[in-house]
């Protein structure tokens, strides 16, 4: 429209420019009779008057343009008004929403943290009493039903356990520290895979590439490293109860450019390419008779989450599972 405008205006001022030069053509000839000057004048006189009507006209058209202009000006300074009103009236709804979520979401952290206190002091005891009646009770039936009911007890403790590493890792604030690749593996090893029943008959081989240091939290780290073995323990063709020959885990440091690789590496039950994914939910179940849940696996996540690194399915068959994980050099 603006463009349309410009060139109107020009066309004006060419018309105006030519009835102006004709007229003084007309002043600067003598030899016009008075007839013809009377009557080019006339005709000069019409052509001025059209002119002036055509420029009453687009006056008249651009000021009802301008009028709507401003108009249009003053309903889009409405509509402003009004959309910053409702933006902030969001931003205040968004705002309060996040605060009663970050509430809510602290009040089920305590919750999940005092329910899961509260659950073991009786669960303690239970098993206590699961002790006692194993060494007072010679019955051969009364001792099966309590052997049962001992392991499901400590099943369950195990789960509020980890329950409470979840909690705990979700609040826990980064500490850094210089590590060393070889001792934190080794002290892995022999702190916590050697002290449990989980990992009897199993024998671990670590192949470190390259041994060095790196800048994280060891805890986390430990956290992490302690659920992917435990997991794999868990999951070996063989239970600990029915181990004869040894298992293997297989543990690999893989140094990168600005992080490591670890992969964690056994033969068990695959894992279908379609469940790669759905591992690390806190509840998965490989079916439903199993007592293998995603927990350990969803912890593992969380911890190199926490630690911006990242934890994957490599592959998974009959011949073995592995596990990747990625730990930047320096936590920054």
């Amino acid at each position: 429209m603006s463009a349309d405008k410009e060139i109107g205006k020009y066309q004006l001022f060419q018309t105006e420019d030519k009835i102006l030069a004709d007229a003084q053509h007309l002043l600067n000839r003598d030899d016009i009779p008075v007839n013809e000057v009377k009557k080019a004048y006339r005709l000069l006189t019409s052509r001025y008057e059209s002119l002036l009507e055509e420029v009453k006209i687009h006056t008249k058209v651009g000021d009802k343009l301008q009028a709507k202009l401003y108009a249009i000006n003053e309903e889009l300074e409405f509509a402003k008004d009004g959309l910053e009103k409702i933006v902030e009236a969001r931003t205040t709804e968004l705002k309060q929403a996040n605060i009663d979520l970050l509430a809510i979401n602290e009040e089920l952290d305590s919750f999940v943290y005092r329910a899961a206190h509260d659950i073991r002091g009786p669960l303690a005891t239970l098993l206590g009493l699961c002790n006692l009646a194993k060494m007072d009770i010679e019955e051969s039936k009364a001792l099966v039903y309590f052997e049962m009911l001992q392991k499901t007890a400590l099943r369950l403790d195990n789960i509020l356990s980890r329950l409470m590493i979840i909690n705990t890792l979700k609040n826990q604030l980064v500490h850094v520290e210089h590590i060393n690749i070889q001792n934190a593996v080794n002290e892995l090893i022999e702190d916590h895979a050697h002290r449990k029943e989980l990992f009897v008959g199993v024998r671990f081989r670590i192949d470190i590439e390259q041994n060095f240091g790196f800048d994280t939290d060891k805890n986390i780290l430990e956290i992490m490293l302690c659920n992917v073995l435990e997991n794999a323990a868990n999951t070996l063709t063989k239970p600990a109860s029915e181990r004869i020959s040894p298992e293997i885990i297989n543990l690999k440091i893989v140094p990168q450019s600005s992080y490591f690789e670890i992969f964690i590496t056994h033969k068990g039950f695959p894992i279908p390419l379609e469940a790669s994914d759905q591992i690390f939910n806190m509840f998965y179940r490989p079916s439903e008779k199993s007592e293998v849940t995603g927990l350990k696996l969803y912890t593992a996540k969380r911890a190199a989450e926490k630690l911006k690194g990242r934890i994957w399915l490599v592959e998974s068959n009959q011949e073995r599972t592995m596990m990747g994980m990625a730990i930047p050099y320096s936590y920054h």
